[in-house]
């Protein structure tokens, strides 16, 4: 989440190596450990509900950690480290508990040059095992003016699990930023076209599959002005990730006068797509409150959204949101400084101040796929916070969903209830697992 300028973004970590990629296989780990969670602030202006979730364990160096479970069930995790995005790897056992070691593997992109803004990567997996890499990548930023020359979402792809990473297209440029991307899959309604690779290249010509192929999206936040108000938009490829359709609007920040940003997408077993975003609809234009919308016919229309979670303190903020499902349960992740004490208030240090917390909702069943875009979607109905990190500086959480190795793909994956869900933090320049999330879920 950049949000608010340049200044907002740099608490992620130096800007100019994107990311360094990270796998995680085997038994054991190491674990270093941050204490007992789910504190309770002293000035907490809320009820928390209490879960025993584990305490959690350092994965890695660098901060707005993303992670996926790749087709041979290990994890590929990425993060912002240093003046790189680093990817590593690691694997969860779920009869122990335990993660295996984290094993650094790759870097998907490193730019020493001055004035490079470099963060925002997220992964996602084709079909056939390539991974796409996904970041920001602005170029003659000045960091007294928070100002950039250019803006630009670009796009890496890996042949080998993200050992190395070469450029594949650039998905959006301009002079207006955009932050943020998610990649997201839509089933059965698009047309996705094939594009193989020949001697390491990428061939030219694509070649349609059928019209219930899976179609890649990749969702941002797109201002509208620097600096002012910001959209959630998304562009679909049809030829995995070598080019990219017009962007269409997912949430429109002229409606609510906001800085709609940072989305998270989950589909849900009613057939809906889930949107989260941080916006100013609670509280007005300077602080952050959690939003969603919904889609029932594949994201081509959306529902006009509502407020899931808000500060009872209006000069407070919560923000930077993800959202999973595994099919019993929705969860959202997101940021807030609302525990911070009201005398401490008299300089806003958003984000430094921030927890990391989390909220869950029954999800959806399926007997619910009825429901059309013209009907009122029935409102998930979220519960009071579990706090995963007091904070400060517990920035840009994310999720992860892992399946047992019986799954099938990655849409069974979210929609089977015995997959476990993870949540990511950066914290002090290191980035934390913690979870599983939903093995303990109260349902009060």
């Amino acid at each position: 989440m950049h949000s608010l300028g340049l200044k907002y973004s740099m608490l992620t970590s130096p800007s100019r190596v994107l990311a360094t990629v990270f796998i995680l296989t085997g038994a054991s780990n190491s674990v270093v450990s941050l204490g007992q969670n789910n504190l309770h602030p002293t000035d907490t202006h809320q009820t928390e509900t209490t879960h025993d979730i584990p305490d959690p364990v350092m994965a890695v160096h660098g901060g707005y950690p993303r992670a996926i479970q790749s087709r041979d069930n290990s994890v590929v995790y990425l993060c912002t480290g240093g003046q790189s995005l680093q990817v590593s790897n690691a694997t969860w056992n779920d009869e122990t508990k335990s993660w295996g070691p984290w094993t650094a593997i790759g870097i998907v992109v490193k730019d020493e040059r001055l004035g490079v803004d470099l963060a925002n990567c997220v992964l996602h997996e084709l079909q056939n095992g390539t991974l796409l890499a996904a970041y920001r990548h602005h170029t003659g930023c000045a960091s007294e003016t928070d100002v950039c020359t250019r803006y630009a979402l670009e796009v890496s792809v890996s042949y080998d699990k993200g050992i190395s990473w070469h450029p594949l297209s650039t998905v959006v440029a301009g002079s207006v930023g955009m932050w943020e991307p998610f990649f997201f899959e839509t089933h059965g309604a698009a047309v996705e076209a094939n594009a193989s690779t020949a001697s390491g290249t990428l061939r030219e010509g694509v070649e349609a599959l059928s019209q219930n192929a899976t179609s890649i999206w990749i969702a941002y936040s797109q201002e509208l002005t620097n600096g002012g108000l910001q959209s959630i938009v998304w562009q679909k490829t049809t030829d995995r990730g070598l080019s990219w359709h017009a962007p269409e609007t997912i949430s429109d920040g002229k409606e609510h006068s906001s800085r709609d940003g940072m989305p998270g997408l989950a589909h849900l077993p009613d057939g809906s797509i889930l949107v989260v975003f941080e916006g100013f609809w609670a509280h007005g234009k300077g602080h952050f409150s959690v939003q969603s919308r919904r889609s029932f016919d594949n994201g081509v229309t959306w529902t006009n959204g509502h407020v899931i979670y808000a500060t009872p303190n209006s000069t407070r903020n919560a923000g930077a949101p993800q959202v999973a499902c595994n099919g019993a349960t929705v969860v959202v992740s997101f940021m807030t400084d609302e525990d911070v004490p009201q005398h401490d208030k008299d300089t806003i240090r958003w984000p430094a101040d921030a927890a990391t917390k989390v909220i869950f909702a029954d999800a959806p069943s399926a007997e619910e796929h009825s429901v059309t875009p013209k009907q009122p979607a029935s409102p998930l109905h979220f519960r009071h916070p579990t706090t995963i990190h007091p904070g400060p500086f517990a920035l840009w959480p994310g999720l992860l969903t892992v399946s047992s190795p019986s799954a099938e793909g990655r849409h069974q994956v979210e929609q089977s209830a015995a997959s476990r869900i993870f949540a990511l933090y950066g914290f002090k320049g290191y980035s934390y697992v913690a979870g599983p999330l939903t093995d303990s879920i109260s349902r009060d």
